[in-house]
């Protein structure tokens, strides 16, 4: 079972300070954040920027159609963890998709996405 970030504490406006305003600034204008819980994680875990910069880097490299990146979490009702997610959305068949994460997965994304805590899932939403 794959480890997950249990939040302890909500979004506290202090932790979204930590964050510098030009990494708030590329984090916003790259993703639609859902969970402004997102700026604790990068605020305690600066590899998680790192990360998603290049994920907003490489994500047009194989999914050229993309309409955008969402960042979201769900949280599980019995134990309070949150699974977060990062959402390519692209247009395509199912077929030319799973075809595109594919490619995604095996030549970058399952190496670096391995190497951060919490865990982020990559998944994709046909738009």
């Amino acid at each position: 079972m794959a480890s997950q970030y249990v939040d302890t504490h909500p979004s506290e406006p202090e932790q979204a300070q930590l964050v510098s305003p030009t990494l708030r600034a590329t984090i916003h204008s790259a993703y639609d954040i859902q969970d402004d819980r997102v700026l604790d994680i990068v605020a305690t875990h600066p590899n998680v920027a790192t990360l998603l910069d290049e994920i907003a880097t490489r994500a047009p490299e194989y999914f050229p159609e993309a309409s955008g990146l969402v960042i979201r979490s769900q949280q599980d009702p019995e134990d309070g963890s949150l699974s977060w997610y990062v959402e390519i959305q692209t247009p395509g068949t199912v077929d030319q998709v799973v075809d595109q994460l594919d490619r995604f997965d095996h030549e970058w994304w399952l190496a670096a996405g391995a190497t951060i805590e919490p865990e982020f899932i990559f998944t994709v939403e046909l738009v």
